[in-house]
């Protein structure tokens, strides 16, 4: 039987809870501009440089979170551990639209950038453990299509409330249902853990 990301009930129920996550928080990249440079009254200098330090926590994040994964780690550990992530960065945001001096977005971008390297890392565990090898491009491609929709979603609804809300509470706002978001979703993804098979190269171990 060829493999849908239908049938791995815990693959499915963390993308598509992901996605959900995404489309909640990914308003803030259209909005972080205006909030740096309109409300905290910062230069462009000072935006590019709180900008660049979600890619330098991405890449630390990622480092130390692909040294926390080990054969022994279950899948379900792996699907939680995602979603706590996710739950992370969302905090991040709402730190960011706390914050009244620009460069204090630059501790809170760290951190959710180190959450976002871990996210890539356990998602790409994930795939890598439970799709066959024939399946992990259209795996890859039925998530990125799914992931990708959802921040597309998230880049129109800022665009849309930056007419109507300022940029604080809309990053504010973000935050919040980002940390909504993973606590409705939750309860379906540690469903599928609790009933997710091992894996067979833990099978074998065992």
């Amino acid at each position: 039987t060829a493999w849908t990301l239908q049938s791995d009930r815990l693959l499915w129920s963390s993308v598509w809870g992901l996605t959900a996550v995404m489309a909640a928080i990914s308003a803030v990249n259209v909005v972080l501009v205006f909030f740096i440079m309109r409300t905290l009254h910062s230069s462009e200098e000072v935006f590019g440089l709180v900008d660049s330090m979600w890619t330098v926590g991405l890449l630390i994040g990622a480092w130390a979170f692909s040294r926390t994964i080990r054969p022994a780690t279950t899948d379900s550990a792996l699907a939680i551990r995602l979603f706590a992530v996710l739950g992370a960065v969302s905090i991040a945001v709402i730190m960011v639209g706390s914050v009244r001096q620009a460069l204090w977005i630059v501790p809170c971008y760290l951190i959710g950038g180190a959450q976002n390297g871990g996210l890539n890392v356990l998602t790409g565990t994930l795939l890598g453990r439970r799709v066959p090898a024939e399946a992990r491009g259209r795996a890859n491609a039925a998530m990125g299509m799914r992931v990708q929709a959802g921040a597309l979603i998230g880049y129109i609804a800022g665009g849309v409330l930056l007419e109507i809300s300022e940029p604080r509470w809309i990053v504010v706002g973000c935050g919040v249902l980002g940390v909504l978001t993973v606590l409705a979703v939750a309860p379906f993804v540690l469903r599928s853990a609790r009933a997710a098979a091992p894996t067979p190269e833990l099978a074998q171990v065992g």
